[in-house]
């Protein structure tokens, strides 16, 4: 776990926003396999920005992530917009 840390703070906090990204490529590209758990893959973001970045880029995977999964999956898609109670306890769950 040492080796971790030893990396460079951007390289942390970049691990994390390609983790995100990967995740939005993967669940746009493949939609049939990912269609009832569009968040799973934004999980495993969130994972891997903790384990390799610490709290730091932990955070921004969560908050990429949000904003990602607000902006492309909840209706309506591609606009940022107050959500229903349904899809707010989702997005808070994850």
């Amino acid at each position: 776990m040492t080796v971790l840390w030893r990396l460079s703070t951007p390289l942390r906090y970049g691990l994390s926003v390609v983790s995100v990204s990967l995740a939005l490529l993967l669940t746009m590209v493949l939609p049939p396999l990912f269609e009832r758990g569009v968040f799973m893959l934004f999980l495993v973001a969130v994972v891997i920005g903790a384990l390799y970045g610490g709290w730091g880029p932990a955070v921004l995977s969560i908050v990429l992530s949000l904003l990602t999964l607000d902006y492309f999956f909840v209706p309506p898609r591609y606009a940022f917009a107050f959500v229903p109670l349904k899809n707010l306890a989702e997005l808070t769950i994850f």
